[in-house]
This record gives C-alpha cells, sequence and structure tokens, in this order.
C-alpha cells in the first residue's frame, strides 16, 4: 500500500468516510500557510476549477460531502481532508472508486493562483478578525500564548492575522509541494465499503507518503514560575483562566487517573467547580476544566463579572487543592467513570467519533478496544488521582476584565 493506512468496516453504517491526515511541526508562519491550503482545497481544484463544478461533482457522487479543517495535535498541526459518501452497497453505481479518485484530485491538484489565494486570505481574515471580537475565545488564545511561551501551545492552529499578507503565491505553491512531500500523512477509512476495491484505488491514485512516528507528538508543557496577567478590553463580560502544566499527557501511565481527577473537579453537574462557582455562590453561569491531552495541560475556565474575578479565582484554587490532597468520594469518582463508560459506548455508534478515535489511536500507537480501555479507567482509585495531580501546577492566572466605563 501506497500510505499508512487503517480501515474500520461496520456494516451497521451506510456512508464511508476518507480521512487524508497530514503532519507538519509547529511553526508561527508555516501554520497560516496549513489554513491557507485547506481553505484552498476546500471547494475547488485544477479539474474542477470552479465552485459550481465541484458541487456538481459532489452531487455526481450522490450528494458527497469534503470537509477540510486544521488542528493542534500536541508538537504537530493536523490538515485533515475528509470525503463522505454513500456506500455504494445501497446503490446501483459503484463509487467508491470515483470517491478514492476525488480525494486525490483534491489533495494533489488544489487551484493555486492569483484568484484562489486571495479569496482564501480575505476567508482566514475575516474568521480571525471574528474570533477576535468572542472574548472568551480570544482570551484563551491569549492564555495559551502567555503561558506556552516558545512551546506549540503559543501558536494558534487557526493561524495569525498579521502573517497573512508576507504570504505570496510562490510561498503557498512551495509550500503545498513541501507537505505532499514531507508531511507525515495517514488514511484512515470508516464505515461501509468493500476494502479489497478501497486498496486497489488507494494503490493507484494515492502516493506514498511518510509514516507517522507516535513519539514525536505528545509533550509536557514546561514548568515555569507562575504569572498573573490581567487585561482590559471593552466587553461586558469577564474571563478568568488558570493554565497548569500537568507534566501528565496521554503517553502517560496515569493519564487514566489524571482524566478522571478533571472531571471530578470539572466536568460533572456534581463536580467541585460547577457546586462552588455556579450552585453555591452564584459567581458564574459555565465553568469547567479540562485537559490538553497530548500537550500536558490542565485548563480552568469561566466567564463573569469583574468584581466576581478574585472570589472565583480563590474558590477555584480550593477545588483543585480537593482533588490534589484526595477529598474525593466514591460516589463522585462512580460518577466520572460512568462518564468515560457512556463517551466509550458512544463512539462504536458514531462514525465522526470512530474517526477521531482511530486517528488518535494512530497518534498514540494505542489501539485498545472500548472494553480494554474502560478497564483501565475502572481501575483507577482516589490515590492513583491524588498521584497522577501530584506535579500539578499553575503557571498561569489570565484575567481578560471588562472596561465598565466604555
Amino acid at each position: 500500500m501506497t500510505i499508512n493506512t487503517h480501515f474500520h468496516f461496520d456494516s451497521k453504517f451506510k456512508s464511508i468516510n476518507l480521512s487524508f491526515r497530514f503532519y507538519i511541526p509547529f511553526k508561527p508562519i508555516d501554520n497560516t500557510k496549513f489554513v491557507l491550503l485547506s481553505e484552498l482545497m476546500d471547494d475547488r481544484n485544477v479539474l474542477y476549477p470552479t465552485k459550481e463544478a465541484m458541487l456538481f461533482q459532489l452531487d455526481n457522487l450522490f450528494g458527497a460531502t469534503l470537509r477540510t479543517r486544521v488542528s493542534a495535535v500536541g508538537n504537530y498541526h493536523q490538515l485533515e481532508i475528509r470525503l463522505t459518501g454513500v456506500s455504494d452497497t445501497f446503490i446501483e453505481e459503484n463509487i467508491q472508486d470515483q470517491m478514492f479518485q476525488l480525494l486525490s484530485q483534491v489533495v494533489y491538484q488544489p487551484l493555486i493562483n492569483e484568484e484562489t489565494l486571495s479569496e482564501a486570505k480575505s476567508n482566514l481574515s475575516d474568521r480571525l478578525l471574528r474570533q477576535k471580537e468572542k472574548p472568551n475565545t480570544y482570551a484563551t488564545l491569549r492564555a495559551f500564548e502567555i503561558a506556552g511561551e516558545n512551546q506549540p501551545l503559543s501558536i494558534s492552529s487557526g493561524g495569525t492575522y498579521e502573517e497573512i499578507e508576507n504570504i505570496q503565491l510562490e510561498d503557498m505553491l512551495n509550500f503545498h509541494q513541501s507537505v505532499i512531500k514531507e508531511a507525515m500523512a495517514v488514511l484512515l477509512v470508516v464505515g461501509h465499503f468493500d476494502q479489497d476495491r478501497a486498496t486497489t484505488s488507494i494503490n493507484s491514485h494515492i502516493k506514498s507518503h511518510p509514516v507517522i512516528d507516535s513519539s514525536l507528538f505528545a509533550y509536557k508543557l514546561n514548568k515555569k514560575s507562575h504569572q498573573h496577567v490581567s487585561e482590559v478590553l471593552p466587553i461586558s463580560q469577564a474571563s478568568l483562566i488558570k493554565i497548569y502544566s500537568s507534566q501528565i499527557n496521554i503517553q502517560s501511565p496515569n493519564y487514566e487517573a489524571y482524566r478522571l481527577g478533571t472531571i471530578i473537579l470539572g466536568q460533572l453537574p456534581t463536580s467541585y467547580l460547577f457546586q462552588e462557582v455556579r450552585e453555591k455562590h452564584s459567581l458564574a453561569y459555565s465553568v469547567g476544566a479540562t485537559t490538553i491531552g497530548f500537550d500536558g495541560v490542565l485548563l480552568m475556565n469561566t466567564q463573569l463579572a469583574n468584581q466576581n474575578i478574585s472570589l472565583a479565582n480563590q474558590l477555584m484554587d480550593e477545588q483543585l487543592n480537593k482533588i490534589k490532597t484526595g477529598n474525593i468520594s466514591e460516589a463522585l469518582l462512580d460518577g466520572a467513570k460512568l462518564m468515560i463508560h457512556n463517551s466509550l459506548l458512544t463512539v462504536q455508534d458514531d462514525e465522526t467519533l470512530i474517526l477521531h478515535q482511530l486517528g488518535q489511536s494512530v497518534l498514540t500507537n494505542n489501539y485498545l478496544g472500548i472494553q480494554e480501555r474502560f478497564q483501565r479507567y475502572q481501575q483507577v482509585e482516589i490515590e492513583d488521582i491524588v498521584k497522577a495531580f501530584c506535579e500539578v501546577n499553575e503557571i498561569l492566572t489570565y484575567e481578560l476584565r471588562g472596561n465598565e466605563n466604555d
């Protein structure tokens, strides 16, 4: 086979999903080029040079859909090109090979010229400007920029507005070729399909690409001295974001305990953050905690009024201390395990979730089944959570306050 390919067949589905994924190391300007490339691949190519022609071809494939998306995965930037269509098991026309052929055309023959690049730049500029108008999104990205200085966390996977105009046509043409020739890549095929025919199609239409090295993706955000940063914008609601270096990432042996502790801290209606910050003190409508598994990061986040920031910050510290000292009831631990179990069961009935799980398995070289995964969580005890949280240290408290005079 020309490319590292992973198949997941299930006869209960009536569609086929082709997910082509490229990976490049995090670099500021390359990230912006990657997003522009995603835009350029999204709705036309050399063979179908207009949006109308591309839509006509998708309609000919019984309403297939094309989606391109850029995201962050630890040390790397991911570009996914996903083509989804009906399984030809259920129709009278053999379109499976045509789907692989179209995917190949999208990846290898995007229409990159002055006109399409200008449109891609305009679309990306508009999206980044709209993003700045969302205070909590702005606050989160700003907190990542400060906490992750000189590390991948600080680089936005959505690109950077200031870099867009510096990227010229020749830059994009060269960048596309470097991605095709040098980037690690994987092809995921999920749904109801004929694997023998799929293999033949891949060998016919897809080029060879460097295989995934799963040891390269996860890292641990550096420990450093705590910073407290407060900034002001003319907004009506403030944001409080607390970022921690956990020294645990998705490859760590105690990741399951760490994730369960995070659920207890801030992902359940009965979680400590929800009960204390929202219910008991009515400081915020929403508050929560999450992990960024490939970066070794714990994040707590809430939106609230300026006058509530100090008390909320104190309460958030107190809730984390409960986790670190093992002040956890068996009922909360059982609730966290149930949440994990339900989420794992949901995966097997959703093609998008299967793609996510399969993609993560490739990047971590962990191909455990649902029951094996849940068994790891089921074995976690309270003392395991305490151990997992012993090196969780806050490195940034970030406040985005509203300017109440505006």
